[in-house]
């Protein structure tokens, strides 16, 4: 097939379908999924019956009957229900999906007059299945896990499938360089605020669901015996991993250098809010003494991911 002579966007040029979704299987990055965390979400009812809910949202799905097929998108306004048939005397799994039915590709649908998009049920999937049937065109969002004789959904049937299209990320860096003469020592086995100067105000986005967050802390200073302690971050009142210094250096002067790492997970409460991060310490008994000081340098690395909601 010869280069397409008709690029987007030419006057008085005629553009095929075909270019739009090939358009959209670029702007996605060739990528499929929805759009945010929360949108196309299956849960069962509020009071729990024969249907399931859709929430409203946005997404994105690979053409599966042509190599040159491209993408769709579709949107769903406000939460729909679907019907979810009963069991009988043996287990079934079901998966909703939205499903796209092209005429160019399949099916004698008419655009101008039928719905070529639609939630689709396809029934008695395997029990660990995760993509559509094969041919479908067609987003997975939910497989519904029913065991024999029932007819009411309940949450514990739901199997989330849904992944997103093109995940947000924003990753930002904090550095302090040069800090307060700030020593601490032993702390009765107890967290306390240490150094004081490592803490910042974080703006979270709304969408993040995850931190990778990593502090490195350069020119330490140790004195006066081994020294022992746990250090983490505490984003509002989330506590990460502990770390630890652990140094037999004797009693001479010298320096240290420390990195505290994490994998936060964000709660929803504090999405989108404006929240301290900072760094705790807790000294174990040992004789010796840690201070931060001119030559010390913070440097805080975050990244925020949006994950499913």
């Amino acid at each position: 097939m010869a280069l397409v002579k008709t690029p987007l966007m030419i006057n008085g040029a005629t553009h095929p379908a075909q270019s739009f979704r090939l358009m959209i299987r670029d702007l996605a990055r060739g990528n499929e999924g929805v759009t945010a965390g929360g949108d196309l979400k299956v849960s069962s009812l509020t009071v729990p019956g024969t249907k399931v809910r859709i929430a409203d949202g946005s997404g994105i799905a690979k053409g599966r009957t042509s190599t040159w097929q491209g993408h769709y998108t579709f949107y769903n306004i406000g939460s729909f229900d679907v019907d979810i048939a009963p069991t009988g005397s043996t287990a079934r799994s079901d998966m909703v999906c939205v499903r796209v039915l092209d005429p160019e590709f399949e099916g004698g649908l008419n655009p101008a007059t039928d719905a070529t998009v639609e939630f689709a049920v396809a029934s008695n999937v395997v029990s660990s299945a995760t993509r559509p049937p094969a041919g479908w065109t067609a987003l997975p969002l939910a497989r519904i896990d029913m065991p024999p004789g029932t007819s009411v959904i309940t949450s514990d049937m739901v199997k989330d499938l849904r992944f997103l299209a093109n995940p947000r990320r924003e990753r930002r860096m904090y550095p302090l360089v040069g800090q307060p003469y700030d020593p601490i020592a032993y702390t009765n086995d107890t967290w306390k605020d240490w150094p004081s100067s490592g803490r910042w105000q974080l703006d979270i986005p709304s969408w993040a669901v995850t931190a990778i967050l990593s502090t490195t802390m350069s020119g330490l200073r140790l004195v006066g015996g081994n020294f022992f302690a746990d250090l983490r971050h505490m984003l509002n009142t989330t506590a990460g991993a502990n770390s630890q210094i652990d140094d037999d250096g004797g009693t001479g002067w010298r320096r240290a250098n420390h990195m505290i790492g994490d994998v936060m997970a964000i709660p929803a409460d504090i999405r989108g809010t404006t929240q301290t991060l900072k760094i705790q310490t807790q000294v174990h008994p040992d004789p010796g003494t840690i201070d931060t000081n001119g030559a010390t340098r913070l440097f805080l690395d975050i990244e925020w991911v949006e994950g499913l909601l």
